[in-house]
């Protein structure tokens, strides 16, 4: 009797270790385990960006990039940067060894939404260095050179009705005190009148009642090459 009640117990503790062990419960919990877990694995190290370096050794040449110098002392100073940089927000579309002074009409393309003037800035180790930044800064406005450039995201100042650069058909005007200056159409600002017409005498516009406009009547002569314009009254 004691023989059989130990083997009939034996027999017992071999089911149960195999109901733990086999099943298809016990081989996924096995599975889990033994493969690694992928968040545990570690992540790829990024790339370091490397410093941004001017092939060309010509500051804005074109088609080069550009974004803010970014350090204290170089007000208003841009600099070239890689074009999928974040901080570049410019390309060079044309750059000119024509001498800026402060009545200089710089000769753009059409796509231009602002021009850059370069000039010399501090010497360092008897090397002269460029700089470069927008007109409207005097440090900037006479140089020997200057550069057209395109925003590489909207808006679009150079665009026609968008406030800026060559003032031509299309393009909107407030009246000033002390004359009038391009707005952008669609802009804050209500606009007075809107260019209809590119004539050279002004005797042939749309309309009787518009408004004839020369080099003297506006603020902003910008890459004007005519010599009057026609504007329609809003």
């Amino acid at each position: 009797m004691h023989e059989a009640a130990v083997a009939a117990a034996a027999a017992l503790l071999a089911v149960a270790l195999t109901g733990c062990s086999g099943g298809d419960g016990a081989g996924a919990r096995g599975s889990a385990q033994d493969t690694p877990s992928a968040s545990l694995s570690a992540a790829p190290s990024p790339t370091p960006t490397e410093p941004y370096t001017d092939d060309d050794q010509v500051l804005l040449a074109k088609d080069d990039c550009y974004g803010p110098a970014g350090t204290a002392g170089e007000f208003a100073q841009v600099v070239e940067t890689a074009c999928d940089d974040p901080e570049a927000y410019g390309r060079v579309l044309k750059r000119s060894e024509e001498e800026l002074t402060l009545t200089s009409i710089p000769d753009c393309p059409d796509p231009t939404d602002q021009v850059m003037g370069i000039t010399y800035g501090k010497e360092k180790v008897s090397v002269t260095e460029e700089v470069a930044g927008p007109l409207h800064y005097v440090t900037y406005a006479v140089g020997h050179g200057y550069a057209c450039v395109r925003n590489l995201k909207a808006p679009h100042p150079g665009d026609r009705g968008g406030g800026g650069m060559e003032i031509r058909v299309g393009d909107c005007l407030e009246n000033t005190a002390t004359g009038y200056k391009e707005i952008a159409c669609d802009g804050d600002k209500t606009p007075d009148l809107k260019i209809n017409k590119d004539t050279f005498d002004g005797d042939d516009c749309p309309n009787k009642d518009d408004v004839k406009l020369s080099p003297n009547t506006l603020v902003d002569r910008l890459g004007l090459s005519r010599s009057m314009l026609c504007a329609e009254q809003l």
